[in-house]
């Protein structure tokens, strides 16, 4: 996906996976890497939990790459 001329990654992930690229998990859903440029979702979650999460990270994403400019 495009945002702000950047190319962003979304990835479905285990929660076992989630730790190895998150600091603290316990209570997340998902991830945003702003050195990768990618959004991770844990698979086990629904459709409608997926979707509250990407807007979530989108959110943390647009914010990064605007401070950056």
């Amino acid at each position: 996906m495009k945002v702000m001329g950047y190319h962003i990654s979304v990835k479905q992930i285990s929660a076992a996976e989630l730790s190895e690229v998150a600091k603290d998990t316990r209570f997340l859903s998902g991830y945003w890497d702003d050195k990768t440029l990618t959004i991770y979702l844990l698979k086990r979650d629904g459709v409608k939990e997926k979707r509250r999460t990407l807007w979530h990270e989108l959110d943390h994403a647009i914010t990064d790459l605007r401070d950056s400019e």
